[in-house]
């Protein structure tokens, strides 16, 4: 439980940059973003799915925060 609740929270932030960098304009996108965070807390059965989808999704929202960081002017 608590490795769940650790990658809720960390999949959760790292999506949340790209919202606060200013990557995505709308915030109905985030919400879709954060639709596979919601269902890894609610879907236990489906746990290793979702884990290896939020693994993913983390990697991919720091990467591309990361890249707008870094060629911002």
């Amino acid at each position: 439980m608590r490795r769940r609740l650790g990658l809720t929270l960390l999949a959760a932030a790292s999506t949340g940059s790209l919202y606060a960098e200013g990557v995505l304009k709308n915030g109905w996108i985030e919400v879709l973003v954060l639709l596979p965070v919601g269902l890894f807390l609610l879907l236990p059965a489906r746990a290793a799915r979702l884990e290896n989808l939020l693994v993913a999704l983390t990697a991919v929202c720091l990467v591309v925060s990361g890249l707008d960081l870094c060629f911002a002017r």
